[in-house]
C-alpha cells in the first residue's frame, strides 16, 4: 500500500509489476505472433484437436494417454493447461492430486485460486470514436454500478483489429465472475447489461450503430496472487518435475505477474532450457523462480518514440503515422 501511495504522489510507474505503459502491438494482433510461431514449427510435430485423458509418469513408460486411444511418449513434458487439471491426471502417482485439493469456491474445487471472466465483444459501423477515447488503450471500472470491470478500445490498439479497416471500431469488454459476484446465466441478459452500461459510461455513443456483439466465458481467466500461492504451487512443482515434468505458463505457473504472452513465451524457453541444458545464462528459469528481477529488466520507458524509426531499425518496411495520443514524459 505504501509503494502504491508515493508511485502516485510521486508520478511514478512500478515496471517490476507490468511493462503496461507503453507497448509494442503488432498490426494484425498478437495472436499472429504465435500463428507465425507455430508455422514455423516442424509439420511431424504438430498435432491438433488431440485431447489428453491421462499423464502416465511410470518410470520406463511415461507416456500421454489420448482420447483417440493413441500413447505419445515423452522423457521431459512440459504442459501449459492449468496445474489443477494437470494435477488430478496423473493416475500412476495419486498423491499429485492431492496437492490440487482444496475450496476456492470456484467450479474446480481446488486450493487454487483464480478469477473467472466473461469477455464481450462490441463491433461498431464508422470510425467516430468518443473523443474522451482517442488514443486509450482501456479504462478500469471500479464501481459497483457497472457490471463490467474493464473496457478495452481494440481498435485503437490497431486498424486492423476489425472487419473493415478504418471504417468500423470495436471495444472488448471484461466482466468478473466468482462466488462474490455473480452475473446473468444467459448471454442475452449479459449482453444487455453491458450494453447498458457502456452507454451509462459514455464508452458507446447513444445513436452507435452496432453490427456484431459476441461473448465467451472463460473458466481461468485470472491466476490470483493469494498468500499461499507461492508454498502450493512450487510444492506442486517439485513434485511434477520428479516426474520429468514441467507445469508452465499463465495458469501451469499460476503467478499473475509473469502471466502476460511474452511470459508465458519465456517461461516455455526458460523451461525446455532447464530440461536440456539446466538453466541459461539468466540462471534456472529465472521467469518463473525470480519474476520481480526478471520484470525489473524491462527497458525503461521512451515515451516520445519515433514508430517509423523502430521500424528501420528492425529492417522493416513498414511506415506509420504518428498516434492520436503521446503519453506525457513525466519529471
Amino acid at each position: 500500500f505504501d509503494d502504491i501511495v508515493s508511485n502516485v504522489i510521486n508520478k511514478r510507474d512500478a515496471p517490476a509489476w507490468g511493462p503496461n505503459a507503453q507497448f509494442r502491438y503488432p498490426m494484425n494482433g498478437t495472436g499472429h505472433i504465435w500463428l507465425k510461431v507455430f508455422e514455423a514449427l516442424p509439420k511431424a510435430n504438430k498435432k491438433l484437436n488431440a485431447k489428453v485423458t491421462a499423464v502416465r509418469t511410470k518410470e520406463g513408460d511415461k507416456h500421454l494417454e489420448m482420447a483417440d486411444g493413441s500413447k505419445i511418449k515423452y522423457d521431459g513434458l512440459l504442459s501449459t493447461m492449468p496445474i489443477v487439471q494437470l494435477l488430478r491426471m496423473t493416475p500412476d502417482n495419486p498423491e499429485l492430486a492431492e496437492l490440487a485439493e482444496g475450496d476456492n469456491g470456484a467450479a474446480d474445487h481446488s486450493k487454487f485460486k483464480h478469477q473467472t471472466v466473461n469477455l464481450v465483444g462490441v463491433g461498431v459501423e464508422g470510425v467516430q470514436v468518443p473523443d474522451a477515447l482517442n488514443g486509450v488503450h482501456w479504462v478500469y471500472f471500479p464501481e459497483a454500478e457497472y457490471i463490467f470491470y474493464r473496457v478495452t478500445v481494440l481498435s485503437n490498439f490497431s486498424p486492423l483489429m476489425v472487419a473493415k479497416p478504418y471504417k468500423q471500431w470495436s471495444l472488448l469488454i471484461e466482466v468478473s465472475e466468482s462466488k462474490h459476484r455473480k452475473v446473468p446465466s444467459s448471454s442475452a441478459e449479459l449482453r444487455k447489461a453491458v450494453l447498458d452500461g457502456l452507454y451509462r459510461s459514455g464508452m458507446l455513443p447513444k445513436d452507435a450503430r452496432i453490427i456484431t456483439i459476441w461473448d465467451k466465458r472463460l473458466e481461468y481467466g485470472y491466476p490470483v496472487p493469494y498468500v499461499e500461492r507461492n508454498m502450493h504451487v512450487h510444492a506442486a512443482d517439485a513434485a511434477l518435475r520428479k516426474h520429468g515434468i514441467w507445469s508452465r505458463g499463465r495458469f501451469g505457473s499460476w503467478k499473475y505477474e509473469v502471466a502476460n504472452q511474452d511470459h508465458s513465451c519465456m517461461l516455455g524457453v526458460d523451461a525446455v532450457d532447464s530440461m536440456l541444458f539446466g538453466g541459461n545464462e539468466a540462471g534456472r528459469e529465472a521467469t518463473f523462480n525470480v519474476p520481480n528481477k526478471i520484470n525489473q529488466q524491462y527497458r525503461k520507458y521512451d515515451y516520445n518514440f519515433d514508430a517509423n524509426e523502430l521500424a528501420r531499425q528492425a529492417g522493416r518496411a513498414h511506415t506509420f503515422s504518428n498516434p492520436p495520443r503521446r503519453l506525457l514524459k513525466l519529471p
